[in-house]
């Protein structure tokens, strides 16, 4: 944030601010995280039902997170500014954004693990950041955002069942979902590795 502002106080104009709004929805995922964590560590078993539908919650805002690598899509040339100063701003945005996803799904496969197994949980893992993958393809190139789940379903389920329906015809949306939940897999194994490397010492 402090880059950003710096960029728009040297620059004299308000180019890239979007980046300080998705930021603030790349935090969404973390906060449901966080409290459908504490809440199963505090409340008895017969409120599952609560914890399932805080995990629905926070699986709808968890592309919001890693949605932030694709602004990179706006990087471009100004003789305004160093092209490697704005490199740097996306760069920290984006690796933010990356970071609370993953923080986010690690707390939340703990969640996870403690109602059903380990096993069970690393599933969780991939079908989570492969609906999150598809869901930043839908924020990306669909121009859909969380919020149209509430206030256009329709809408948004009928662009869905179309990719679905027909997948030859949308290879992007497969070939673009898959390289991305490769992405975050591969981000969340290291993550997980460093963790346990902390942990051992």
């Amino acid at each position: 944030m402090f880059l950003l502002a710096f960029r728009m106080a040297y620059v004299g104009n308000s180019a890239y601010s979007f980046l300080a709004w998705n930021l603030v929805l790349a935090w969404l995922p973390l906060i449901s995280a966080f409290f459908a964590y504490g809440f199963q560590q505090k409340v008895p078993g017969r409120f599952r039902p609560l914890l399932v539908v805080g995990m629905g919650v926070w699986l709808v805002f968890l592309p919001n997170a890693p949605y932030l690598i694709t602004d990179l899509v706006h990087l471009t040339p100004n003789y305004s500014i160093s092209f490697w100063f704005d490199l740097t701003m996306f760069l920290a945005f984006a690796g933010t954004g990356l970071l609370l996803g993953l923080i986010s799904l690690h707390w939340m496969q703990r969640v996870v693990a403690n109602m059903t197994s380990p096993a069970a949980s690393w599933l969780f893992v991939f079908g989570a950041t492969t609906l999150s993958s598809f869901g930043v393809y839908l924020g990306r190139y669909l121009r859909w955002n969380s919020w149209d789940l509430l206030s256009n379903p329709t809408g948004l389920l009928v662009d869905i069942w179309e990719n679905v329906r027909h997948p030859i015809l949308h290879f992007q949306t497969f070939a673009f979902s898959g390289l991305f939940t490769l992405i975050l897999i591969a981000a969340y194994l290291m993550l997980n590795v460093l963790t346990h490397l902390q942990q051992e010492r």
